[in-house]
């Protein structure tokens, strides 16, 4: 039986590259790192269009993983025809003993860079989503799916038309799913599994340039939010307390 982890990144995988079919042409397991109250195992990425790293080794920041994608663009110049990236990230998440995970937030950052006389056929993007199976819910397996796109700031694509020639002109993403968003109540969930995909895109005119460049800012990468559950022998000493002070109450009543 194929592992339910993996059968996810396959399905997840197979829907970013549907379009083309595409096997990896770069593979890379990271291993595992210690946050503060989560474990990030099996860190991998993944390319359909690159034979080396996009995201990089990251390195843990309490509960935050932060990446270095120093070689992480498309770039198209002088009529050469479009350049497209594509890099997936996953890994599992694991809530230490005493916490449960609240939301997965990713943020990164890029530049654009438009160069030339030329019309909207010259023009870079950049888009991305991220996708997460809850597999356990205070340590019970479970199974539920959530999936959110990236939100960028001011916008995701850009045209030598519409917006002019601009060198390494700043711009953000966020992605962020919450426990609530899938459940719609506070649910302990202690265990998931996150797959992150982004896709870069240039195109050029002659005597133009088109680069869309991921870049790596302070603060950035992966954060994960999480909060303290007690553990059920607290529980059982919570719920025979609050028995005897309401004993005493009525007692005293």
């Amino acid at each position: 039986m194929i592992p339910l982890r993996k059968l996810f990144i396959a399905s997840v995988i197979l829907a970013i590259s549907s379009a083309t079919f595409a096997m990896p042409l770069f593979e890379a397991n990271y291993g595992d790192f210690e946050g503060n109250t989560v474990w990030f195992s099996n860190v991998g990425e993944s390319s359909t269009t690159d034979a080396f790293a996009l995201y990089e080794a990251p390195v843990a920041y309490g509960d935050y993983l932060a990446f270095t994608p120093s070689s992480f663009f498309a770039r198209s110049e002088n009529g050469e025809g479009p350049d497209f990236t594509n890099g997936t990230l996953e890994m599992t998440i694991t809530a230490k003993d005493g916490w449960a995970i609240d939301a997965v937030s990713f943020l990164e950052s890029a530049d654009v860079t438009l160069t030339g006389v030329g019309t909207a056929a010259t023009n870079a993007s950049i888009g991305g989503s991220s996708h997460i199976l809850v597999t356990e819910i205070n340590g019970i397996p479970a199974v539920a799916l959530a999936q959110t796109d990236f939100v960028y700031d001011p916008q995701s694509s850009f045209d030598l038309a519409a917006d002019g020639p601009m060198v390494a002109y700043g711009i953000s993403g966020l992605a962020t799913i919450t426990m609530y968003d899938i459940f719609s109540d506070i649910v302990p969930v202690t265990s998931l599994v996150l797959v992150v995909d982004n896709a870069l895109s240039a195109n050029s005119e002659l005597g133009t340039i088109a680069e869309m460049q991921k870049k790596i800012l302070v603060n950035q990468g992966l954060t994960i939010e999480t909060h303290n559950i007690p553990e059920p022998a607290t529980i059982a000493l919570l719920l025979v307390g609050s028995g005897c002070v309401g004993l005493l109450k009525r007692k005293d009543g």
